[in-house]
């Protein structure tokens, strides 16, 4: 999932190969390049929603889930399949909502 600060869920991915260094600047078009992130992560964008959906927090955890704000904090967070199932039905339900 992308999640902004003080904005909320943005998409969903899922990672479909093994993080690696990038090959040479072409990879890494960001400022600072490959010497201030060194991997490349792939991954397929399967939603990807017009407005963030925002979610309140319970007891430092995103509300229905076990996403804690220390995860959402970091680069990259192993989300479980009940968790990233639960989110997933969200966006469904929202985008249903948008497009009927």
């Amino acid at each position: 999932m992308v999640y902004a600060a003080s904005r909320g869920l943005k998409a969903i991915c899922q990672i479909v190969g093994t993080p690696r260094i990038p090959l040479g600047k072409s990879e890494a078009p960001w400022a600072g390049g490959i010497f201030r992130f060194g991997l490349i992560v792939p991954f397929k964008l399967v939603i990807e929603l017009r407005e963030p959906i925002e979610f309140p927090f319970n007891d430092q955890k995103l509300q229905g889930t076990s996403i804690s704000t220390t995860q959402l904090r970091k680069g990259f967070s192993r989300v479980s399949l009940v968790d990233g199932k639960f989110l997933s039905d969200k966006v469904s339900k929202v985008q249903k909502s948008v497009t009927l």
